[in-house]
């Protein structure tokens, strides 16, 4: 049953004491119970590590690992590292200081059970500033264009969505890395 799929959510980190936790317990307050959150961290300096440690504690689901020292440093090699690590079905890119709504991996997942045939879901993303939400999409493209339109959109860099905006189907990045 695919309510019963495991999602993976991987999240590069370096010095975000300040931020993570707002982020980790926003993977914590999902309605959608059935993840893993891979947490990997690029060298951090100050107490990230120490924060991200307190939420294995806390909840199993929680994982934190280190960007191997051979791998160049960087969100990238991290993302690579986490997706290597990861189980899940599907798979959500999320960086240390953003903010999932609590019915996010819930809402996307439904996607996948009522439109057949899907590789990824893609939903807005949207600022918060000094604690304001601002409900206002960070990509804006027409949702009339087509594939191609918008395929030629993210070849040319224009991308018309973000990283964390996409959950994917774990077949479908299978073999590719950032």
């Amino acid at each position: 049953e695919l309510m019963d799929s495991l999602i993976s959510i991987i999240i590069p980190t370096y010095n975000r004491s300040q931020l993570i936790s707002e982020t980790l317990n926003s993977v914590l307050n999902q309605t959608y119970i059935n993840w893993e959150c891979i947490i990997v961290d690029d060298g951090s300096t100050d107490n990230t590590i120490e924060i991200a440690k307190e939420y294995t504690v806390k909840d199993s689901r929680f994982k934190l690992k280190s960007r191997p020292s051979e791998k160049q440093k960087g969100a990238n090699a991290c993302r690579n590292h986490g997706f290597k690590l990861s189980k899940g079905e599907y798979v959500l890119f999320l960086d240390s200081d953003d903010i999932l709504e609590s019915s996010c991996l819930e809402k996307r997942l439904n996607i996948f059970i009522t439109s057949k045939n899907i590789d990824f879901v893609i939903a807005n993303s949207s600022y918060i500033k000094d604690g304001i939400f601002y409900n206002k999409p960070i990509c804006e493209f027409s949702s009339d264009y087509s594939s191609e339109a918008y395929l030629k959109l993210f070849l040319s860099y224009k991308l018309p969505w973000t990283i964390m905006s996409v959950l994917w189907k774990r077949t479908v990045i299978n073999g590719f890395q950032f």
